[in-house]
Protein backbone atom coordinates (compact mmCIF):
# COMPACT_ATOMS: atom_id res chain seq x y z
CA UNK A 1 0.00 0.00 0.00
CA UNK A 2 2.43 2.46 1.20
CA UNK A 3 4.31 1.24 -2.36
CA UNK A 4 1.67 2.24 -4.34
CA UNK A 5 1.21 5.51 -2.68
CA UNK A 6 4.75 6.32 -3.13
CA UNK A 7 4.35 5.61 -6.69
CA UNK A 8 0.81 7.64 -7.56
CA UNK A 9 2.88 10.54 -5.38
CA UNK A 10 6.07 10.61 -7.66
CA UNK A 11 3.79 10.25 -11.18
CA UNK A 12 1.94 13.28 -10.03
CA UNK A 13 4.88 15.30 -9.13
CA UNK A 14 6.51 14.26 -12.10
CA UNK A 15 3.64 15.49 -14.57
CA UNK A 16 2.00 18.09 -12.26
CA UNK A 17 -1.59 18.70 -12.81
CA UNK A 18 -0.91 19.67 -16.08
CA UNK A 19 -2.52 18.70 -19.72
CA UNK A 20 0.61 18.63 -22.28
CA UNK A 21 0.72 21.64 -24.79
CA UNK A 22 0.14 20.17 -28.24
CA UNK A 23 1.61 21.77 -31.68
CA UNK A 24 -0.91 22.69 -34.07
CA UNK A 25 -2.34 20.21 -36.46
CA UNK A 26 -2.69 23.01 -39.15
CA UNK A 27 -2.09 26.31 -39.68
CA UNK A 28 1.09 28.36 -39.88
CA UNK A 29 3.72 28.01 -37.48
CA UNK A 30 6.65 29.16 -35.97
CA UNK A 31 9.23 27.46 -33.64
CA UNK A 32 10.48 28.26 -30.49
CA UNK A 33 13.61 26.77 -29.24
CA UNK A 34 13.94 26.37 -25.84
CA UNK A 35 17.79 26.23 -24.23
CA UNK A 36 18.26 23.49 -22.02
CA UNK A 37 19.08 25.78 -19.35
CA UNK A 38 15.49 27.48 -19.66
CA UNK A 39 14.18 23.81 -18.69
CA UNK A 40 16.84 23.45 -15.94
CA UNK A 41 15.61 26.55 -14.14
CA UNK A 42 12.00 26.43 -14.26
CA UNK A 43 8.96 25.27 -16.32
CA UNK A 44 7.49 26.33 -20.09
CA UNK A 45 3.76 26.81 -20.07
CA UNK A 46 1.94 27.84 -22.78
CA UNK A 47 -1.67 29.30 -22.14
CA UNK A 48 -5.25 29.88 -24.62
CA UNK A 49 -5.27 33.67 -23.13
CA UNK A 50 -4.11 36.37 -21.12
CA UNK A 51 -6.58 35.17 -18.87
CA UNK A 52 -4.29 31.75 -18.14
CA UNK A 53 -6.89 29.86 -19.40
CA UNK A 54 -6.36 26.40 -19.98
CA UNK A 55 -2.67 26.11 -19.21
CA UNK A 56 -0.68 23.53 -20.43
CA UNK A 57 2.90 22.05 -19.62
CA UNK A 58 5.41 22.63 -22.85
CA UNK A 59 7.00 19.41 -23.65
CA UNK A 60 10.03 20.28 -25.03
CA UNK A 61 11.11 17.40 -28.21
CA UNK A 62 14.58 16.07 -29.04
CA UNK A 63 15.55 19.43 -30.51
CA UNK A 64 14.74 21.22 -28.01
CA UNK A 65 11.99 23.41 -29.85
CA UNK A 66 7.78 23.18 -29.70
CA UNK A 67 5.70 25.00 -32.54
CA UNK A 68 3.47 27.56 -31.74
CA UNK A 69 1.16 29.12 -33.44
CA UNK A 70 2.19 31.88 -35.82
CA UNK A 71 0.00 35.09 -36.81
CA UNK A 72 -2.00 35.99 -33.61
CA UNK A 73 -0.52 36.47 -29.89
CA UNK A 74 0.92 33.41 -28.20
CA UNK A 75 0.66 33.43 -24.29
CA UNK A 76 3.53 31.87 -22.18
CA UNK A 77 5.06 31.81 -18.90
CA UNK A 78 8.02 30.16 -17.00
CA UNK A 79 8.39 30.14 -13.16
CA UNK A 80 10.85 28.90 -10.83
CA UNK A 81 10.47 26.66 -7.27
CA UNK A 82 13.20 26.20 -5.35
CA UNK A 83 11.57 26.36 -1.92
CA UNK A 84 13.22 24.13 0.75
CA UNK A 85 16.62 24.06 -1.13
CA UNK A 86 19.70 26.42 -0.14
CA UNK A 87 18.52 29.72 -1.94
CA UNK A 88 15.11 29.84 -2.11
CA UNK A 89 13.62 31.41 -5.48
CA UNK A 90 9.98 31.58 -6.10
CA UNK A 91 9.26 33.77 -8.98
CA UNK A 92 7.41 33.79 -12.12
CA UNK A 93 7.35 35.67 -15.57
CA UNK A 94 4.41 35.45 -18.52
CA UNK A 95 4.77 36.80 -21.83
CA UNK A 96 3.11 37.40 -24.80
CA UNK A 97 3.61 37.64 -28.41
CA UNK A 98 2.79 37.17 -32.05
CA UNK A 99 5.19 34.57 -33.82
CA UNK A 100 5.51 35.47 -37.25
CA UNK A 101 5.14 32.40 -39.53
CA UNK A 102 7.94 30.26 -40.44
CA UNK A 103 9.92 32.31 -37.72
CA UNK A 104 12.60 30.61 -35.83
CA UNK A 105 12.72 31.87 -31.95
CA UNK A 106 14.70 31.41 -28.73
CA UNK A 107 13.93 31.68 -25.42
CA UNK A 108 15.64 33.03 -22.20
CA UNK A 109 14.74 32.62 -19.12
CA UNK A 110 16.77 33.72 -16.47
CA UNK A 111 17.02 34.33 -12.38
CA UNK A 112 18.20 36.96 -10.23
CA UNK A 113 18.65 34.95 -6.87
CA UNK A 114 19.58 38.52 -5.33
CA UNK A 115 16.33 40.20 -5.72
CA UNK A 116 14.65 36.87 -6.44
CA UNK A 117 13.09 37.97 -9.42
CA UNK A 118 13.31 36.03 -13.17
CA UNK A 119 12.49 36.72 -16.54
CA UNK A 120 11.36 35.17 -19.62
CA UNK A 121 12.84 36.52 -23.02
CA UNK A 122 11.64 36.15 -26.26
CA UNK A 123 14.29 36.84 -29.26
CA UNK A 124 13.54 35.92 -32.91
CA UNK A 125 16.79 34.29 -34.76
CA UNK A 126 17.58 36.07 -38.18
CA UNK A 127 18.53 34.40 -40.97
CA UNK A 128 22.04 36.13 -41.30
CA UNK A 129 22.62 34.67 -37.78
CA UNK A 130 21.90 37.15 -35.52
CA UNK A 131 19.23 37.86 -32.81
CA UNK A 132 16.59 40.24 -32.14
CA UNK A 133 13.94 41.18 -29.38
CA UNK A 134 10.73 40.24 -30.46
CA UNK A 135 9.27 43.76 -30.81
CA UNK A 136 5.40 42.05 -30.15
CA UNK A 137 6.83 40.78 -26.83
CA UNK A 138 4.84 42.11 -23.94
CA UNK A 139 4.27 41.00 -20.39
CA UNK A 140 0.55 39.95 -19.04
CA UNK A 141 -1.12 39.73 -15.64
CA UNK A 142 -4.36 38.90 -14.91
CA UNK A 143 -6.15 38.50 -11.35
CA UNK A 144 -7.32 35.07 -13.04
CA UNK A 145 -3.32 33.58 -13.29
CA UNK A 146 -3.03 34.44 -9.97
CA UNK A 147 -4.48 31.16 -9.01
CA UNK A 148 -2.14 29.13 -11.09
CA UNK A 149 0.89 31.48 -10.04
CA UNK A 150 1.04 32.17 -6.88
CA UNK A 151 2.84 30.27 -4.06
CA UNK A 152 0.65 28.30 -1.94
Amino acid sequence: MKIRLLLLSLTLWMTGCFSTYKAPASGPTALVKVPSDVMNLGSLFVFDNAQCANVRLARIDAEGTIALPAGRPVFIGSKRDTRGLAVEVYCKSLVSFVPQPNAVYETNFSVDFNSRRCALEVKQLLPSGSQQREPSLRPFHHKDCDSFWTQP
